[in-house]
């Protein structure tokens, strides 16, 4: 009987003590479980912040390196426009060793130059000069890769009174005036580079040494505008286009 009295006092000891753990364990791991929740949505927040901040940098990293395609392409555009002037420059060098012509004599651009197609009427007669011509003459035309100076993006040439021209990178055909026999040019109030007068009065710079002009109206395809192209490179970062303005402008 003594023994069975004891265990219930102890047991009866023991049930409370029990209890109490039971009852702390489950408030520790509710405590837990609240602090581990807390956490997660801490780190939650977290990585939503640095996700944004990344997001802004991948732009921003993404808005420079689109800058700088874009600057190397037009870059490279402008100097294309160079290399297709010096290419018709050794051309016309040919054309004048071909045709037993002196240093100071050129093809001619012809007497209209008067209106939008008149201003490129001197390009179609220096193409047929240069290519149509020499292919018949010589069997070959005087410059190589004649399809990449004529062609704009969609393979087609731009006609000028039904003939070929050359053109620059942005398909636009470049200008071309011959100068050495300037009693052939023809009066025209709206261009007054284009007339006889005119010619005489400019200085050589603008005549490209006094034989002919080579222009192109650059990226943005408008002549008289800081992006053209002479033969010299980019005009308003060859020339001081306040002592020398640019021959298009108006």
């Amino acid at each position: 009987m003594e023994e069975g009295e004891q265990r219930k006092r102890d047991q009866a000891i023991a049930w409370p003590q029990m209890e109490r753990r039971i009852m702390f364990k489950a408030m520790a791991q509710r405590m837990v479980g609240a602090n581990l929740a807390n956490a997660r949505r801490r780190n939650q927040g977290f990585t939503l912040i640095e996700l944004i901040v990344v997001i802004l940098i991948i732009l921003i990293l993404v808005t420079i390196l689109v800058v700088v395609i874009l600057q190397f392409l037009d870059k490279g555009d402008d100097e294309d426009a160079k290399d297709r002037i010096r290419a018709i420059d050794e051309a016309i060098m040919q054309w004048q060793d071909k045709n037993g012509k002196g240093s100071n004599v050129f093809p001619g651009s012809g007497k209209n130059t008067q209106g939008e197609n008149g201003r490129f009427s001197g390009n179609a007669r220096l193409f047929e000069e240069l290519v149509t011509n020499a292919e018949k003459r010589f069997g070959v035309a005087l410059m190589e890769d004649v399809d990449a100076l004529s062609l704009n993006d969609e393979g087609k040439p731009v006609l000028i009174d039904g003939k070929t021209t050359f053109l620059d990178p942005w398909g636009t055909p470049f200008v071309y005036w011959e100068w050495a026999s300037k009693s052939k040019a023809t009066a025209d109030d709206t261009k007054p580079m284009e007339t006889a007068t005119a010619a005489k009065a400019l200085p050589s710079f603008a005549r490209n040494g006094g034989g002919y002009d080579i222009y192109s109206a650059g990226k943005d395809q408008i002549f008289g505008t800081e992006d053209d192209i002479c033969k010299d490179g980019i005009y308003a970062d060859v020339y001081d286009v306040k002592q020398k303005p640019n021959p298009f402008a108006k």
